[in-house]
């Protein structure tokens, strides 16, 4: 999975799927069109249309299947750095 922090765009002809492995943190969100989506060992299915997301809470592997021609993005998590960077800065101010 890429680790930037900018989202990416991923075009998806109907019937074709996109697989990902470890992308725990990541979101995905359909921008247009009709996406599926697996994960491996889970009985559901999620299903997204335009403007709907799905947060990746896994190491599984995930597989994006387009149900009519679609458009997404990925979106990465912020570094952990960043995101607890005031945490570590009121931990410290009291240590």
């Amino acid at each position: 999975m890429a680790s930037t922090h900018r989202p990416s765009d991923n075009l998806l002809r109907a019937g074709r799927i996109w697989p990902a492995r470890r992308a725990r943190g990541h979101r995905i969100v359909c921008v247009r069109g009709e996406l599926w989506i697996t994960v491996d060992g889970r009985l559901d299915d999620y299903f997204l249309g335009a403007d709907e997301a799905f947060a990746i809470e896994t190491d599984a592997r995930i597989v994006v299947y387009a149900v009519e021609d679609s458009a997404f993005r990925i979106f990465a998590p912020e570094p952990a750095t960043a995101r607890h960077r005031w945490w570590h800065a009121l931990r410290n101010a009291f240590a």
